[in-house]
């Protein structure tokens, strides 16, 4: 009888050790599953990221390139003085919120 308790005792430590074993191996299961999400989750943030500064290294490029036309046709369209000094002046104007745009950029970046 003392066998038979001590077999049913280790019986019932056995079967206790195997469910906790298997609540082991759901816990890791969800944390590799979770992991595996998360880095998904990063490459995908990451390939965001890059693209949004592609787009606004374009952006940058393209507002100057239309500077530079704007600036050229500006220049060609100058005859004489008065028109001059109103494209400097305007000119200076576009400086100025060009440098403002690129500080607000910035900011929200």
């Amino acid at each position: 009888e003392r066998a038979e308790r001590k077999r049913e005792m280790i019986e019932r430590e056995k079967q206790r050790l195997s469910d906790l074993q298997s609540r082991l191996d759901f816990a890791a299961a969800k944390e590799s599953e979770s992991l595996r999400a998360i880095h998904e989750l990063q490459q995908q943030k990451d390939a965001l990221v890059a693209s949004l500064e592609q787009e606004k290294k374009q952006s940058k490029e393209q507002r100057a390139r239309d500077d530079e036309v704007s600036r050229s046709q500006q220049q060609q369209s100058e005859t004489s003085a008065e028109q001059r000094e109103e494209a400097a002046y305007n000119r200076a104007v576009q400086q100025v919120e060009a440098s403002a745009t690129e500080e607000r950029e910035r900011r929200d970046a």
